[in-house]
């Protein structure tokens, strides 16, 4: 610097230093506060986005979000597990009717061995009587 600025800061030096001192340290002091609260309310946030997270979560996973679809792919999903609920409507009645027809099956069948053991039976009482009069 010039010596005409340096004699322009000599001559102010005496009461300016202490003023822009203790605005300088003001102001520091005061960075330093609004730091903290700025760094507590980002913690805060992240805390409360968290939750807003879980909670989303929690209702999506007790069946809600019926929000209309925002797009094609959504509303081609939506059709895609309608259908497969509807196949698999499908499938289970015709698996109840196949359970239905396995269950009669079995009950013929066991009617079937009944009436089968009797006619053996009979046949076996027959023979000897049969035997016994050659």
């Amino acid at each position: 610097m010039s010596q005409r600025g340096t004699a322009r800061l000599s001559k102010a030096a005496p009461s300016a230093p202490t003023d822009w001192e203790d605005q300088y340290h003001r102001l520091q002091s005061q960075h330093g506060e609004l730091k903290g609260i700025y760094n507590e309310m980002e913690e805060h946030n992240r805390k409360l986005q968290s939750k807003i997270r879980r909670i989303e979560a929690d209702f999506l996973a007790l069946g809600g979000g019926g929000t209309a679809p925002s797009g094609p792919r959504e509303r081609e999903d939506e059709q895609l597990v309608a259908k497969l609920y509807q196949e698999n409507s499908k499938l289970k009645s015709q698996n109840a009717g196949l359970k239905e027809k396995y269950k009669n099956a079995v009950e013929l069948l066991d009617k079937k061995k009944r009436e089968n053991a009797m006619l053996n039976k009979k046949v076996k009482d027959m023979k000897p009587t049969a035997g016994s009069s050659t």
